[in-house]
Parts: structure tokens; C-alpha cells; sequence
């Protein structure tokens, strides 16, 4: 039965016998859809974890709207470099997120929490041996690629304190001889751009937001396969290209931004299965705006 929808990829449509609401279910579950800017991201970080060992290895800033699917990326890239650790105990990637208030002694918290590792940090204890426990336990791990999401925390704290900070980063890939990625919104890569030691070092990638075209087809294409609805939608239409990116100004006062444009899409393809319907037709793509209306 599966082959009488090819307009489904294979895991929406094995799901065309269920319910309506284990489809709905399916339908508002987290997913990944490539497309041509997060494929060049995981292209440069691919690269970061199979190159040779080098005394400045090359490091990113990802920078990107909230919403842009910064933190959906760099999931997936995680669950990728998972499955092909070549050794027991071995560790390619190593991710953590920058606390609303990032001193230095709460990223080096941060990021031997996710090395497994207690904080020895007390106040009868110096910097340097939550440094030293995290280089070794780096190099022993074979981690190639380090990652600090939300990033943009820094600009919480005093003005001169950030550039110790991002200091302290720059270390941790010179030390470790690590890639390293901060990602974070539009802002957090001011510094970078501004000092000149931090500019030979990352190269700032920028998640952009989705306009009417071809790549903007493509990811609604893919999006639209994941759909389990009975009947096609051509969601990469220039018609529905248009529309859905101003539901997205009237959804985020922003066009364009992909979590917004997924929940649009989201709740018109439930629309879609709870009105027999069984495609997101135009007038459907209010169906977020009820959906806020009930719960207000």
C-alpha cells in the first residue's frame, strides 16, 4: 500500500494505515530536513572531524536568527559523528550550551559535564585544573570537534570580561587541538569580527533566512514528504512560497524563519487530516493562527 503514495518519502508513507492521530502525532514530532545551507554546515563539519591534527585547526562561528535550526543542525551532526566512532570509548564531537550567565568557571563546568567529568571548581581550587582535566580528557577521547551553543549569553556579561572569555575558547582549540563551534543569534559574533586574532581563526557561517526561490522549493519539497497526508500539496510552489513566508511576518514579525515556517506547515497538515481534507491547500495555512486563538 506504501507504493500508492510517492509523494511520501518511505517513513510518512508506512504510516498511512495508522489513525488520524498517530498521524497527527508523527506530524509534530522533531525532524531534520537537509537542504542546501545546512548540507555546506555539515560539509565544513565533517571536514573538521577528518582532517589531520594541526596547531590551528579552523573553527566556525554559526550564526542565525532563533529559530534558524542552529541547534536542530548541530543535533544531527552529533547523531552522525555517534554512529561512526572507531574505537571503544572514542569520541569524535563533544557539544554543550553556554548558560544564560557564562563566567568562565560555568563553561568550564559546562564543558566537563559533558566529558562525564565532576567540576573540582571550589574556591580553594585554581582555573587551571578544570583546564588541565579537560585537555587531557579531550586528547585521551580523540574529540576533534567542540561545540558551545548559545553563544550570545556572553554579551550578558560586562562588556570586559567577553574578551577573556572568548580568549578562553580560542585556547581550548590551540590547547586541544580542536575544531571549535559557537553557535548563537545575530550579535554573538561581534567580537570575532572585530578582533583580528579570533578573525584568522573563525569563519563566521550564517544560517540565512528563507526567501521565495529554489532552495526555499527544495526544502518544502523534502518537508512535504515527511507529511503522511493522503494527497499531494506542492508546497514548492511560488504561490505557496509567498504565502507561507507571510503567515511567517504575521507568526514571528520576522519572514522567513524556519521553526516558524514548521509550525505553520505543522498545523496545516493536522488541519489537513482532521478536515478530510488530506493536503495543506492556501486557506489552510491560517490554521496556526486558530490553533493560537483557542489556546489564548
Amino acid at each position: 500500500m506504501a507504493t500508492a503514495y510517492k509523494h511520501l518519502d518511505a517513513g510518512a508513507a508506512q504510516l498511512m494505515q495508522s489513525s488520524d492521530l498517530e498521524r497527527i502525532r508523527y506530524i509534530q514530532r522533531d525532524r531534520f530536513i537537509e537542504h542546501s545551507a545546512v548540507a555546506a554546515v555539515l560539509s565544513m563539519l565533517d571536514d573538521f572531524v577528518g582532517r589531520p591534527i594541526s596547531v590551528r585547526p579552523p573553527c566556525m562561528a554559526l550564526i542565525g536568527d532563533a529559530g534558524a535550526g542552529k541547534s536542530t543542525l548541530l543535533d544531527e551532526f552529533m547523531q552522525r559523528v555517534d554512529k561512526h566512532v572507531d574505537g571503544a570509548g572514542t569520541r569524535r564531537a563533544l557539544y554543550s550550551v553556554a548558560d544564560a550567565f557564562p563566567t568562565l568557571q560555568v563553561l568550564q563546568t559546562a564543558l566537563l559535564a559533558a566529558l562525564s567529568i565532576p567540576s573540582p571548581l571550589t574556591s580553594y581550587r585554581e582555573r587551571w585544573a578544570a583546564d588541565d582535566m579537560i585537555k587531557r580528557a579531550i586528547s585521551e577521547l580523540g574529540i576533534r570537534v567542540v561545540i558551545i551553543d548559545e553563544v550570545q549569553h556572553i554579551l550578558n556579561l560586562p562588556r570586559p570580561v567577553r574578551p577573556a572569555l572568548w580568549d578562553w575558547i580560542k585556547w581550548i582549540s590551540t590547547a586541544c587541538r580542536v575544531s571549535v563551534v559557537c553557535a548563537g543569534i545575530p550579535g554573538a559574533e561581534e567580537i570575532v569580527l572585530r578582533e583580528r586574532q579570533l578573525q584568522s581563526r573563525f569563519a563566521v557561517v550564517r544560517l540565512p533566512r528563507w526567501v521565495a526561490g529554489p532552495a526555499f522549493a527544495q526544502f518544502l519539497s523534502a518537508f512535504e514528504r515527511s507529511l503522511p497526508l493522503r494527497r499531494p500539496s506542492g508546497l514548492g510552489t511560488q504561490e505557496i512560497q509567498k504565502a507561507l513566508l507571510r503567515e511567517s511576518q504575521v507568526k514571528q514579525q520576522v519572514a522567513g524563519v524556519t521553526h516558524g515556517v514548521k509550525q505553520i506547515i505543522e498545523s496545516a497538515a493536522i488541519h489537513a487530516i482532521r478536515t478530510g481534507e488530506e493536503r495543506i491547500t492556501l486557506p489552510a495555512l491560517a490554521a496556526w493562527r486558530h490553533l493560537c486563538a483557542n489556546s489564548a
